[in-house]
């Protein structure tokens, strides 16, 4: 049975959905904006997903034996972390494969290490 997730958790008017079929390893990745339109989303193996992202076997370990912290939400890390709303506009070009610096990438990812 697929388990999907709504990102943000309290999606409402827009959002990302993210579908789980464990028999078949498969992300199933979707969204939609003001309500009812669709975005085109993607599906891929969660090997491609890994393979994608850089994300390896190690990385997978030390997450599972990593204590939980406590999640904070996007805009308060990015608030913490120096970015400013110049990070959205470079997450959406991101997707679109648009050049944008690597620091409004970054801090749009939720990744804000100094570059």
């Amino acid at each position: 049975m697929p388990k999907r997730i709504y990102l943000p958790a309290d999606a409402n008017r827009s959002g990302i959905d993210v579908t789980w079929t464990k028999s078949a390893q498969r992300l199933d990745i979707g969204g939609w904006y003001d309500s009812h339109v669709g975005l085109e989303g993607d599906s891929m193996t969660l090997r491609q997903f890994f393979d994608q992202l850089g994300i390896t076997e190690q990385d997978c370990k030390k997450a599972f034996t990593a204590p939980n912290a406590q999640a904070q939400p996007r805009a308060a890390r990015s608030e913490a972390e120096g970015c400013t709303s110049a990070g959205a506009p470079g997450y959406a070009a991101v997707a679109r494969d648009v050049p944008v610096s690597l620091n409004e990438a970054n801090c749009a990812a939720g990744d804000h290490q100094q570059n």
